[in-house]
């Protein structure tokens, strides 16, 4: 079963490309947030959840991402 908190950047769920353009940094890497915050960012998603928990450990982490490589900045 597919974790709820993770999909693809521009998916049908909310994803507009006014939202994504400020990810064009993070392009082909996974980005997990907190709310509306980028907590981590890592080559994959184990990586991302990671780096946001030792961010900011007493959060929890709302979704995890991958940012396309076709994103225009």
């Amino acid at each position: 079963m597919t974790d709820p908190t993770l999909q693809q950047a521009g998916d049908s769920q909310g994803g507009g490309s006014g939202q994504l353009a400020g990810l064009a940094a993070y392009r082909g890497c996974w980005v997990a947030l907190i709310g509306d915050q980028i907590a981590g960012v890592g080559l994959n998603e184990d990586a991302a959840r990671l780096a946001a928990r030792h961010s900011r450990p007493r959060e929890r982490v709302t979704a995890v991402i991958l940012v396309p490589e076709d994103i225009e900045s």
